[in-house]
């Protein structure tokens, strides 16, 4: 079951990052297997540069987006860029405060080469490329 939803959530962030990278529009095939809940609209992206997260991190931010600013988040990375995606689905724009969350989570590395940006927030999943290509700046 674990291995299941594995590639569930692989072909999912595909289908994101085709979006974001090439324009390619998500399916309103992948939008239902997405869950985007229905209630969502907003949706928005941040991106993390010289920093790696590990497995047991994602799956921490993941959860915590989810119960404390009720935000459904997707991580990847962009491995030529040497960016980690963070594709962020929202029934508000929470925006500003998960920016801070993040922040203060992600403070394990003071160098400067560090660098979170916030995407602006879009209210249509097939605009998150908007969201990735216009990131406002903003340093760990």
């Amino acid at each position: 079951m674990t291995n299941e939803i594995s590639e569930q959530n692989m072909v999912i962030v595909d289908s994101m990052l085709s979006n974001i990278l090439y324009g390619i529009p998500i399916s309103e095939e992948m939008v239902k297997r997405i869950n985007v809940p229905s209630d969502s609209c907003c949706f928005f992206v941040f991106t993390l540069s010289s920093v790696t997260i590990n497995t047991t991190q994602r799956m921490e931010i993941v959860t915590e987006l989810l119960q404390h600013f009720s935000t459904k988040t997707y991580i990847t990375d962009i491995l030529l860029q040497g960016l980690t995606v963070l594709i962020c689905m929202s029934k508000s724009c929470r925006k500003s405060e998960i920016f801070e969350f993040l922040n203060h989570y992600l403070r394990f590395d003071s160098s400067a080469e560090n660098e979170l940006r916030q995407g602006i927030a879009v209210s249509c999943l097939n605009d998150i490329k908007l969201s990735f290509e216009h990131p406002g700046t903003g340093f760990i």
